[in-house]
């Protein structure tokens, strides 16, 4: 997957309107996970993904 089309967890939990910190608990309580995740646990989210959250 390309780069430009993912966000990091800072960037999608401000568009979402919501916290980094609400994000990675959803992450560990598999309610909802990142599309990618890298070296050093960095969360990686897709635009669509923004759809699926339902935070909004």
């Amino acid at each position: 997957m390309a780069d430009a089309k993912l966000l990091s967890i800072s960037e999608f939990a401000k568009l979402e309107g919501t916290t980094r910190r609400t994000l990675i608990f959803y992450d560990q309580k598999d309610i909802f996970k990142p599309l990618e995740t890298r070296e050093k646990d960095y969360r990686y989210y897709s635009y669509e993904q923004l759809y699926q959250i339902g935070l909004s």
